[in-house]
This record gives structure tokens, sequence and C-alpha cells, in this order.
């Protein structure tokens, strides 16, 4: 009976990996490099490079897709200030077709190919409605040959001039305007939110799996100071 159950739950596991793996999506390759000694914890003036490689390993047929970095500053205010601190400081995009079904020579004609050259913050100064901060690192659409590779095939950021080369690579530094420690995370993919989605050859909205990763930041020492003497400072009046 107990060998019975575990290889039920073998099975179920088996059954529910696939689906997981096979998605169309985006995923963080290794671990993201840090400028800090503590992973996950950015103080003042360090930086975290993400390294992103897009997945089709199911052959899904994509006709259009839209890919952006954000989380990092759900609001930001009529300047563009950053709340957050994290500020996309660099990185590089790959200008090549994606998702090409089998590799080619020169320019290919078979994928979708992307309007971005390099890592692109989009806000738009509005002070009735402010827009979400958010990087965008590909956006392409072909509606008259849709793409059908699984992303083995694509040049990547170096042109394929490296072994496992990726798709994406994008640096955020701490920078800090916030007087509290922040704790966020930074998705990468699509968000219908936001206007960014992958869509298939019937113009339809694609499932798209996004990476995600946790970040804590630091703000300036003399900040937080100011702010703690601030707060003792009315605790002091209060207690007159």
């Amino acid at each position: 009976m107990i060998r019975f159950t575990k290889a039920l739950v073998a099975t179920a596991v088996a059954l529910l990996l696939p689906t997981a793996a096979s998605a169309l999506g985006i995923s963080i390759v290794g671990t993201p490099a840090e400028s800090g000694t503590q992973d996950g914890v950015l103080q003042v003036g360090e930086q975290i490079t993400f390294n992103l490689v897009l997945e089709n390993p199911s052959n899904t047929v994509v006709a259009g897709l839209d890919v952006i970095a954000f989380g990092y500053d759900e609001t930001a205010d009529v300047y563009g200030t950053i709340s957050s601190g994290l500020t996309m400081v660099g990185g590089a995009v790959t200008q090549n077709e994606v998702f090409l079904p089998f590799a080619l020579p020169g320019s290919a004609t078979f994928g979708l190919t992307n309007q971005f050259s390099a890592p692109t913050d989009l806000f738009t100064a509005n002070a009735i409605n402010p827009e979400h901060v958010r990087t965008a690192l590909f956006r392409g659409l072909n509606m008259g040959f849709s793409a059908l590779g699984t992303g083995e095939h694509d040049l990547g950021i170096a042109n394929g001039a490296i072994p496992s080369d990726v798709h994406f690579q994008v640096v955020f530094e701490n920078q800090p305007t916030q007087a509290a420690t922040s704790a966020i995370d930074v998705t990468f993919g699509t968000s219908a939110s936001l206007l960014a989605i992958a869509i298939g050859s019937s113009a339809q909205t694609l499932a798209f799996n996004n990476a995600s990763y946790a970040l804590t930041l630091i703000p300036e020492p003399g900040t937080a100071l100011l702010m703690g003497l601030g707060l003792a400072g009315l605790a002091s009046t209060r207690r007159r």
C-alpha cells in the first residue's frame, strides 16, 4: 500500500513538472551577479545584473511579444522619481530575431525582431495619472509569419559569439530616494495591466511564465538616521 501511494505521488509530480517546464516564458540564468556581499540585499550604490533567456520548448506559435521588467516602482511621481530606489543603469538586449525554428546564416526572416536596441525605461510625466516605471526589454510583432522556434537557435545579445548566449541583460542599482528599507519583487515578463502581452497567430493572448527575484533595498544611512531622529523628536514632544 505504501509503495502504491509513493508511486501515485511520483506519477502526479511527473505529470506536473512538464507542464511548468514546457510553457512559453522567461527565466533568470543562474544566480544574478551582485556587487555586494549579501545575496538579495543592495546597499547604496550596489548593483545587480540579471541575465535572461526566452523559452518556448512547446513551440507555441508566437506572433507578437512585449517583455518588460516591472514591480520595482509601483508608481513614480510626476517627475519620474523612483520611490523604491532601484534604478536601471545598463544592460543589453538582443536585436536579432527570436524564436527561430532553425539556424540560418545571416539575417533570418522567421522570428520576431526587437524594436529596442537597449533596456529602456518607460515613463511619461503626468500629474493626473502618474505611470508605472518599467524597463522595456523586447517588443516584436509579425502577424504575417508567426515564430515557431524554441529559442535555442536565437543569436542573443552577443550575436551568437559566446556559448549559452542570453537574450537580455539588465543592470539595476540602488540609488535611494526612500527613507526606509524597501522589500520588492522585480518581475520579468508580460503584464496585461501594463499593456505588455504575448499574442498568438489569431491575435489571442498567450499564457506566459514570468520570472521574479526578491530584493531588499537599504536606504542611505544618513536618510535613515534623520528619519529616526525625527521620529524620536516627535515621541519626545508627545511625552511633554
